[in-house]
């Protein structure tokens, strides 16, 4: 076969791995700005816009973060963060809701463990 029409693989090959290396730093990143002592409550994507966190210590306050994911999976920064006080009346759970702001795949949820979290952005109160 003439060199003049073989397919240039190296550039094939070099434009793959440009796409690869871009997908896995996007995804370091958007994971890096988790703020330290959150950890993530849903195992896969959250496709509504609430979430029931039925693990919380009643009497206590419980504080969240949320990430909107796209179709490649990338996340968005967190939200501000929003600190829920459960009742001593023995429910262990706190509810939260939120509004759909865009074209998403889904949510994640990170709950602070530990003590209590800063602040990101202005808190909302329930």
């Amino acid at each position: 076969m003439d060199s003049a029409k073989q397919p240039n693989l190296r550039k094939y090959f070099v434009a793959a791995l440009v796409a690869l290396l871009f997908g896995f730093l996007a995804t370091v990143n958007a994971h890096a700005q988790i703020p330290t002592g959150y950890v993530k409550l849903n195992a896969s994507l959250v496709t509504v816009q609430t979430y029931v966190d039925s693990a919380c210590v009643d009497a206590t306050q419980c504080q969240y973060i949320v990430t909107a994911v796209d179709s490649f999976g990338l996340e968005s920064v967190p939200s501000n963060s929003v600190v829920a006080t459960v009742p001593p009346t023995g429910t262990h759970t706190a509810t939260l809701t939120w509004t759909e702001t865009g074209t998403v795949a889904g949510y994640n949820v990170y709950a602070h463990q530990g003590p209590k979290a800063p602040l990101l952005g202005s808190p909302v109160e329930n």
